[in-house]
Protein backbone atom coordinates (compact mmCIF):
# COMPACT_ATOMS: atom_id res chain seq x y z
CA UNK A 1 0.00 0.00 0.00
CA UNK A 2 1.32 3.29 -0.73
CA UNK A 3 1.26 5.74 1.94
CA UNK A 4 -0.34 9.26 1.12
CA UNK A 5 3.07 12.12 1.04
CA UNK A 6 2.76 14.78 3.67
CA UNK A 7 1.74 18.39 2.08
CA UNK A 8 4.36 20.49 0.82
CA UNK A 9 3.75 23.42 3.65
CA UNK A 10 3.85 20.86 6.50
CA UNK A 11 7.48 19.59 5.07
CA UNK A 12 8.72 23.05 4.99
CA UNK A 13 7.71 24.31 8.10
CA UNK A 14 9.10 21.01 9.89
CA UNK A 15 12.51 21.37 8.04
CA UNK A 16 13.13 24.76 8.62
CA UNK A 17 12.50 23.76 12.42
CA UNK A 18 15.18 21.72 12.45
CA UNK A 19 17.34 23.83 10.61
CA UNK A 20 16.71 26.61 13.72
CA UNK A 21 17.83 23.79 16.17
CA UNK A 22 20.95 22.72 14.50
CA UNK A 23 23.31 25.95 15.35
CA UNK A 24 26.50 24.24 14.05
CA UNK A 25 24.93 23.28 11.02
CA UNK A 26 23.05 26.70 10.61
CA UNK A 27 26.57 28.36 11.52
CA UNK A 28 28.68 26.26 8.92
CA UNK A 29 26.51 27.46 6.69
CA UNK A 30 26.07 31.47 7.26
CA UNK A 31 30.26 31.14 7.04
CA UNK A 32 30.11 29.72 3.74
CA UNK A 33 28.21 32.53 2.20
CA UNK A 34 29.55 34.74 4.22
CA UNK A 35 32.85 33.38 2.95
CA UNK A 36 31.63 33.42 -0.64
CA UNK A 37 30.62 36.80 -0.50
CA UNK A 38 33.35 38.26 0.58
CA UNK A 39 35.81 37.04 -1.38
CA UNK A 40 37.76 34.72 1.71
CA UNK A 41 36.21 31.42 -0.39
CA UNK A 42 37.99 32.45 -4.17
CA UNK A 43 38.37 29.72 -5.94
CA UNK A 44 36.16 26.43 -7.30
CA UNK A 45 37.89 23.64 -5.64
CA UNK A 46 37.33 25.84 -1.79
CA UNK A 47 33.91 26.38 -2.61
CA UNK A 48 33.48 22.79 -3.57
CA UNK A 49 35.31 21.51 -0.49
CA UNK A 50 33.65 23.51 1.71
CA UNK A 51 30.28 22.49 0.67
CA UNK A 52 31.01 18.87 0.48
CA UNK A 53 31.99 19.46 4.46
CA UNK A 54 29.07 20.76 5.21
CA UNK A 55 26.62 18.52 3.56
CA UNK A 56 28.65 15.99 5.04
CA UNK A 57 27.58 17.19 8.72
CA UNK A 58 24.11 17.28 7.19
CA UNK A 59 24.23 13.49 6.57
CA UNK A 60 25.98 12.49 9.71
CA UNK A 61 22.69 14.12 11.64
CA UNK A 62 21.19 11.25 14.01
CA UNK A 63 18.16 12.58 13.67
CA UNK A 64 16.57 11.86 10.01
CA UNK A 65 14.77 8.24 9.47
CA UNK A 66 14.08 8.31 6.00
CA UNK A 67 16.02 9.10 2.79
CA UNK A 68 13.47 11.71 1.54
CA UNK A 69 13.84 13.78 4.83
CA UNK A 70 17.53 13.71 4.41
CA UNK A 71 17.25 14.75 0.33
CA UNK A 72 15.37 17.79 1.33
CA UNK A 73 17.48 18.40 4.64
CA UNK A 74 20.35 18.58 1.74
CA UNK A 75 18.22 20.92 -0.46
CA UNK A 76 17.56 23.05 2.48
CA UNK A 77 20.96 23.85 3.55
CA UNK A 78 22.73 23.47 0.28
CA UNK A 79 20.17 25.40 -1.77
CA UNK A 80 20.49 28.46 1.04
CA UNK A 81 24.03 28.90 -0.31
CA UNK A 82 23.40 28.39 -3.69
CA UNK A 83 20.77 31.16 -3.55
CA UNK A 84 22.96 33.44 -1.53
CA UNK A 85 26.11 33.15 -4.11
CA UNK A 86 24.28 32.15 -7.25
CA UNK A 87 27.76 32.69 -8.75
CA UNK A 88 29.87 29.73 -7.12
CA UNK A 89 28.43 26.97 -9.68
CA UNK A 90 30.79 24.97 -8.04
CA UNK A 91 28.52 24.56 -4.43
CA UNK A 92 25.47 23.51 -6.55
CA UNK A 93 27.36 21.29 -8.40
CA UNK A 94 28.77 19.55 -5.14
CA UNK A 95 25.02 19.80 -4.00
CA UNK A 96 23.28 17.93 -6.96
CA UNK A 97 26.22 15.24 -6.80
CA UNK A 98 25.01 14.79 -2.92
CA UNK A 99 21.63 14.37 -3.53
CA UNK A 100 22.10 11.86 -6.32
CA UNK A 101 24.62 10.03 -3.99
CA UNK A 102 21.42 9.52 -1.62
CA UNK A 103 19.29 8.49 -4.73
CA UNK A 104 22.02 5.60 -5.52
CA UNK A 105 22.75 4.35 -2.29
CA UNK A 106 18.84 4.29 -1.30
CA UNK A 107 18.43 2.27 -4.34
CA UNK A 108 21.02 -0.24 -3.82
CA UNK A 109 20.50 -0.84 0.08
CA UNK A 110 16.49 -0.97 -0.98
CA UNK A 111 17.62 -3.67 -3.83
CA UNK A 112 19.75 -5.78 -1.43
CA UNK A 113 16.93 -5.38 1.21
CA UNK A 114 14.88 -7.40 -0.86
CA UNK A 115 17.36 -10.41 -1.21
CA UNK A 116 18.42 -9.17 -4.93
CA UNK A 117 22.42 -8.99 -3.88
CA UNK A 118 24.84 -7.53 -6.19
CA UNK A 119 28.24 -8.52 -6.60
CA UNK A 120 30.39 -6.42 -4.05
CA UNK A 121 33.57 -6.55 -6.63
CA UNK A 122 31.58 -5.09 -10.06
CA UNK A 123 30.86 -0.78 -10.39
CA UNK A 124 28.03 0.14 -10.55
CA UNK A 125 25.73 -0.61 -13.37
CA UNK A 126 23.65 1.00 -15.88
CA UNK A 127 21.09 -0.46 -13.92
CA UNK A 128 22.10 1.11 -10.55
CA UNK A 129 22.04 4.47 -12.35
CA UNK A 130 18.40 3.94 -13.85
CA UNK A 131 17.10 2.77 -10.62
CA UNK A 132 18.72 5.85 -8.85
CA UNK A 133 16.31 8.24 -11.45
CA UNK A 134 13.51 6.29 -10.16
CA UNK A 135 14.62 6.62 -6.26
CA UNK A 136 12.13 10.14 -6.06
CA UNK A 137 9.26 8.05 -6.14
CA UNK A 138 10.18 5.35 -3.75
CA UNK A 139 11.12 7.17 -1.54
CA UNK A 140 7.89 9.21 -1.74
CA UNK A 141 6.23 5.66 -0.93
CA UNK A 142 8.49 4.38 1.58
CA UNK A 143 8.73 7.64 3.75
CA UNK A 144 7.34 5.30 6.85
CA UNK A 145 8.74 1.94 6.24
CA UNK A 146 11.87 0.48 7.29
CA UNK A 147 13.02 -1.36 4.02
CA UNK A 148 16.41 0.28 4.35
CA UNK A 149 18.57 0.08 7.46
CA UNK A 150 19.19 3.54 8.45
CA UNK A 151 22.86 3.12 9.67
CA UNK A 152 23.82 1.20 6.60
CA UNK A 153 22.00 3.82 4.60
CA UNK A 154 24.20 6.74 6.68
CA UNK A 155 27.63 5.19 6.57
CA UNK A 156 27.32 4.50 2.59
CA UNK A 157 26.50 7.81 2.23
CA UNK A 158 29.12 9.54 4.25
CA UNK A 159 30.97 7.35 2.91
CA UNK A 160 30.71 8.33 -0.60
CA UNK A 161 30.74 12.26 0.16
CA UNK A 162 34.29 11.42 1.81
CA UNK A 163 34.77 10.07 -1.46
CA UNK A 164 33.48 12.90 -3.16
CA UNK A 165 35.57 15.11 -0.97
CA UNK A 166 38.64 13.18 -1.79
CA UNK A 167 38.14 13.59 -5.65
CA UNK A 168 37.71 17.19 -5.58
CA UNK A 169 40.95 17.41 -3.72
CA UNK A 170 42.74 15.42 -5.77
CA UNK A 171 41.52 16.80 -9.13
CA UNK A 172 44.31 19.08 -10.03
CA UNK A 173 46.65 16.98 -10.08
CA UNK A 174 44.96 14.31 -12.02
CA UNK A 175 43.77 16.59 -14.44
CA UNK A 176 48.21 17.77 -14.54
CA UNK A 177 48.48 13.89 -15.26
CA UNK A 178 46.96 14.27 -18.83
CA UNK A 179 49.65 17.01 -19.91
CA UNK A 180 52.35 14.63 -21.38
CA UNK A 181 50.05 13.36 -23.46
CA UNK A 182 48.79 16.97 -24.72
CA UNK A 183 51.42 18.59 -24.81
CA UNK A 184 54.68 18.15 -26.37
CA UNK A 185 57.61 19.17 -24.56
CA UNK A 186 59.30 22.30 -25.31
CA UNK A 187 56.12 23.64 -27.18
CA UNK A 188 55.41 27.25 -27.01
CA UNK A 189 51.95 27.19 -25.01
CA UNK A 190 49.41 30.47 -24.87
CA UNK A 191 47.24 31.21 -21.59
CA UNK A 192 45.04 33.40 -19.71
CA UNK A 193 45.50 35.14 -16.56
CA UNK A 194 46.16 32.96 -12.96
CA UNK A 195 45.72 29.20 -12.69
CA UNK A 196 46.58 27.11 -10.47
CA UNK A 197 45.62 23.82 -12.62
CA UNK A 198 47.03 25.40 -15.37
CA UNK A 199 50.29 25.69 -13.50
CA UNK A 200 50.10 22.21 -12.09
CA UNK A 201 49.08 21.03 -15.98
CA UNK A 202 51.96 22.95 -17.30
CA UNK A 203 54.55 21.94 -15.09
CA UNK A 204 53.95 18.20 -16.21
CA UNK A 205 54.12 19.56 -19.59
CA UNK A 206 57.25 20.87 -19.51
CA UNK A 207 56.98 23.76 -22.53
CA UNK A 208 60.26 25.75 -23.46
CA UNK A 209 57.83 28.96 -23.11
CA UNK A 210 54.13 30.07 -21.78
CA UNK A 211 52.87 33.22 -23.26
CA UNK A 212 49.89 34.69 -20.38
CA UNK A 213 47.52 37.48 -21.21
CA UNK A 214 47.91 39.23 -18.44
CA UNK A 215 47.24 42.85 -18.11
CA UNK A 216 48.84 43.80 -14.79
CA UNK A 217 51.41 41.42 -14.55
CA UNK A 218 50.17 39.79 -11.49
CA UNK A 219 49.46 36.53 -13.33
CA UNK A 220 52.57 36.26 -15.51
CA UNK A 221 54.71 36.72 -12.31
CA UNK A 222 53.15 33.85 -10.44
CA UNK A 223 53.25 31.43 -13.51
CA UNK A 224 56.92 32.16 -13.76
CA UNK A 225 57.43 31.28 -9.96
CA UNK A 226 55.46 28.10 -10.55
CA UNK A 227 57.40 27.17 -13.99
CA UNK A 228 61.34 28.16 -13.28
CA UNK A 229 62.42 26.28 -16.44
CA UNK A 230 60.08 28.03 -18.95
CA UNK A 231 60.37 31.45 -20.31
CA UNK A 232 57.35 33.53 -19.57
CA UNK A 233 56.70 36.29 -21.58
CA UNK A 234 53.53 38.95 -20.73
CA UNK A 235 51.27 40.28 -23.62
CA UNK A 236 48.40 42.28 -23.39
CA UNK A 237 44.95 41.28 -24.26
CA UNK A 238 45.38 43.47 -27.82
CA UNK A 239 48.22 41.11 -28.94
CA UNK A 240 46.80 37.96 -28.01
CA UNK A 241 46.07 37.92 -32.02
CA UNK A 242 49.34 38.47 -32.98
CA UNK A 243 51.60 36.30 -30.76
CA UNK A 244 49.05 33.07 -31.49
CA UNK A 245 50.37 31.90 -34.75
CA UNK A 246 53.67 30.89 -33.01
CA UNK A 247 51.65 28.81 -30.23
CA UNK A 248 50.99 25.22 -30.59
CA UNK A 249 48.19 25.27 -28.55
CA UNK A 250 46.05 27.53 -25.86
CA UNK A 251 45.33 25.76 -22.31
CA UNK A 252 43.09 27.65 -20.26
CA UNK A 253 42.11 27.03 -16.79
CA UNK A 254 37.90 27.84 -16.06
CA UNK A 255 35.77 28.52 -12.38
CA UNK A 256 33.28 26.13 -14.46
CA UNK A 257 32.22 23.90 -17.70
CA UNK A 258 28.78 24.19 -19.21
CA UNK A 259 25.94 21.96 -20.56
CA UNK A 260 26.92 22.80 -24.05
CA UNK A 261 30.79 22.12 -23.42
CA UNK A 262 31.26 25.54 -23.02
CA UNK A 263 32.98 27.37 -20.25
CA UNK A 264 33.67 30.09 -17.29
CA UNK A 265 36.98 31.61 -17.78
CA UNK A 266 39.28 34.93 -16.61
CA UNK A 267 38.98 37.54 -18.72
CA UNK A 268 40.88 37.42 -21.49
CA UNK A 269 40.09 34.07 -22.63
CA UNK A 270 37.60 34.36 -24.91
CA UNK A 271 39.84 36.63 -27.12
CA UNK A 272 42.35 33.77 -26.64
CA UNK A 273 40.04 31.10 -27.93
CA UNK A 274 38.72 33.77 -30.89
CA UNK A 275 42.82 34.16 -31.61
CA UNK A 276 43.61 30.49 -32.13
CA UNK A 277 40.41 29.20 -33.84
CA UNK A 278 41.56 32.16 -36.56
CA UNK A 279 45.27 30.40 -36.80
CA UNK A 280 43.62 26.84 -35.89
CA UNK A 281 45.28 26.47 -32.86
CA UNK A 282 43.67 24.05 -30.01
CA UNK A 283 42.16 24.87 -27.07
CA UNK A 284 42.72 23.44 -24.50
CA UNK A 285 40.00 23.69 -21.55
CA UNK A 286 41.14 22.27 -18.14
CA UNK A 287 38.20 21.38 -16.09
CA UNK A 288 37.57 18.46 -12.94
CA UNK A 289 33.96 17.25 -12.37
CA UNK A 290 33.23 19.15 -9.37
CA UNK A 291 33.30 22.61 -12.29
CA UNK A 292 30.53 21.08 -14.96
CA UNK A 293 27.53 22.45 -14.29
CA UNK A 294 24.22 21.83 -15.83
CA UNK A 295 23.45 25.41 -17.73
CA UNK A 296 24.35 26.38 -21.21
CA UNK A 297 26.04 28.95 -22.91
CA UNK A 298 23.81 32.19 -23.54
CA UNK A 299 23.46 32.73 -27.30
CA UNK A 300 25.28 35.76 -29.25
CA UNK A 301 22.12 37.54 -29.92
CA UNK A 302 21.82 37.39 -25.84
CA UNK A 303 25.11 38.53 -25.65
CA UNK A 304 25.04 41.72 -27.64
CA UNK A 305 21.70 42.51 -25.72
CA UNK A 306 23.00 42.12 -22.40
CA UNK A 307 26.09 44.24 -23.44
CA UNK A 308 24.16 46.50 -25.09
CA UNK A 309 21.66 46.67 -21.79
CA UNK A 310 23.61 46.55 -18.91
CA UNK A 311 27.72 47.21 -19.92
CA UNK A 312 27.32 50.39 -22.03
CA UNK A 313 30.12 52.79 -21.10
CA UNK A 314 27.35 55.70 -21.57
CA UNK A 315 24.95 54.22 -19.00
CA UNK A 316 28.11 53.82 -16.80
CA UNK A 317 29.70 56.59 -16.89
CA UNK A 318 27.92 59.49 -18.75
CA UNK A 319 30.48 62.26 -20.56
CA UNK A 320 30.91 65.24 -17.98
CA UNK A 321 29.78 63.18 -14.45
CA UNK A 322 33.43 64.26 -13.54
CA UNK A 323 35.27 67.54 -13.69
CA UNK A 324 38.42 67.22 -16.20
CA UNK A 325 39.74 71.08 -14.92
CA UNK A 326 42.94 70.43 -12.49
CA UNK A 327 41.44 72.74 -10.16
CA UNK A 328 38.62 70.78 -9.18
CA UNK A 329 38.34 69.28 -5.89
CA UNK A 330 38.07 65.38 -6.31
CA UNK A 331 37.06 64.21 -2.59
CA UNK A 332 33.71 66.47 -4.07
CA UNK A 333 33.09 64.68 -7.65
CA UNK A 334 30.97 62.06 -7.93
CA UNK A 335 32.19 58.28 -7.52
CA UNK A 336 32.09 57.06 -11.41
CA UNK A 337 30.69 53.47 -11.86
CA UNK A 338 33.17 51.44 -14.07
CA UNK A 339 32.11 48.48 -15.15
CA UNK A 340 35.39 45.39 -15.30
CA UNK A 341 34.14 41.58 -16.01
CA UNK A 342 35.38 38.72 -13.75
CA UNK A 343 35.03 36.11 -16.26
CA UNK A 344 35.00 35.51 -19.86
CA UNK A 345 32.23 32.90 -21.13
CA UNK A 346 33.40 31.24 -23.99
CA UNK A 347 31.42 29.30 -26.14
CA UNK A 348 32.15 25.57 -27.09
CA UNK A 349 32.73 26.46 -31.01
CA UNK A 350 36.44 27.54 -29.57
CA UNK A 351 37.10 24.98 -27.32
CA UNK A 352 38.31 21.50 -28.54
CA UNK A 353 39.15 19.59 -25.58
CA UNK A 354 37.82 19.34 -22.31
CA UNK A 355 40.39 17.72 -20.14
CA UNK A 356 38.88 16.45 -16.75
CA UNK A 357 40.11 14.37 -13.80
CA UNK A 358 38.18 10.92 -15.65
CA UNK A 359 39.45 12.16 -19.00
CA UNK A 360 39.83 14.26 -21.88
CA UNK A 361 36.81 14.31 -23.67
CA UNK A 362 35.05 16.84 -26.67
CA UNK A 363 33.02 19.28 -25.81
CA UNK A 364 29.84 17.90 -27.31
CA UNK A 365 30.48 14.60 -24.54
CA UNK A 366 29.70 17.55 -21.70
CA UNK A 367 25.65 16.37 -21.56
CA UNK A 368 26.66 12.80 -21.65
CA UNK A 369 28.89 13.66 -18.48
CA UNK A 370 26.05 15.59 -16.87
CA UNK A 371 23.40 12.39 -17.57
CA UNK A 372 26.40 10.22 -15.26
CA UNK A 373 26.87 12.99 -12.51
CA UNK A 374 23.53 14.35 -12.12
CA UNK A 375 19.46 13.27 -12.11
CA UNK A 376 17.58 15.08 -14.00
CA UNK A 377 15.02 16.83 -11.14
CA UNK A 378 18.52 18.25 -9.23
CA UNK A 379 18.87 20.17 -12.32
CA UNK A 380 17.04 22.98 -10.71
CA UNK A 381 18.11 23.90 -7.28
CA UNK A 382 15.82 26.34 -6.52
CA UNK A 383 12.48 25.22 -7.62
CA UNK A 384 10.12 24.30 -4.57
CA UNK A 385 11.28 21.47 -2.09
CA UNK A 386 10.59 17.91 -2.43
Amino acid sequence: MTLPRPPPPARAASDEAWLDAADDIRRRRDLLVAGLRSGDVRSASQAALATCALLERVAAADDWRTAAVLLRRLRRVGGGVVRAAPGALSVGNVLRRALLVVREEYARNLRESTSIKDDAGLQRSLGDVLAARSAPDALADRDDRRDVELEALRDDVLDQLRDLADEIANAREAVAARAPGLVAPGAVVLTAGRSRSVAAFLRRAAPAEVVVVDEDGRAAAALARALPAAAVTRVTAAAAAAVAGRCRCAVLGCSAALADGGIIAQPGARLVAEACAARRKPVLALCALYKLAPLHHPGAAAARAAVAADMSLGAALPFGALPCDAGADPLAAPAPAVRHPRADAVPPDLVDLLVTNAGVHAPSYAPRLLAEMYAPEDHDLLRAEL
